[in-house]
């Protein structure tokens, strides 16, 4: 198998960890912090973003293992796949964007704070994944529309 691969299920488990952490710990942040007046229009495309990386990581990873590199995919897996990829490109940008507004109010508040200086190349190694696995995926989409007829 071609070490890109490799690579690209190398970077889904770190999203994977990745997202489910942040998930965690944004469901725990909503439970115990969030006032009730509040709500939760403002978080709901947050949680929603993270849960659908989580999904496309966990459908990347059981396509990396179960059907990578020659085994021939169901129609029912391709529309999955293609939808979950929709779904990821529209989630990224909303979870990139976030945690930029996280970083941000956290500067705004307590410059000095060193948190953010941990988080920032955690968010950067994130990014880096995220458009290394979007644009694997869409070589991926591109191979799997080439080469399966089932």
């Amino acid at each position: 198998m071609p070490i890109k691969w490799k690579l690209f299920a190398l970077a889904n488990y770190i999203m994977l960890a990745a997202y489910v952490f942040l998930l965690v710990n944004a469901l725990r942040f909503t439970i115990e912090f969030l006032p009730a007046e509040v709500g939760l229009s403002s978080f709901t495309p947050f949680m929603l973003s993270l849960f659908v990386v989580v999904f496309n990581s966990a459908l990347n990873l059981y396509v990396f293992h179960s059907y990578l590199p020659s085994n021939p995919f169901s129609k029912k897996l391709r529309i999955t796949y293609l939808i979950s990829t929709i779904l990821s490109v529209i989630a990224y940008p909303i979870t990139i964007v976030s945690i930029f507004i996280f970083i941000y109010e956290i500067l705004n508040s307590n410059p000095i704070d060193n948190f953010v200086y941990i988080i920032l190349p955690v968010f950067l190694l994130i990014l880096l994944s995220a458009l290394f696995i979007f644009i694997n995926q869409v070589i991926l989409l591109r191979s799997i529309k080439k080469n399966n007829t089932g």
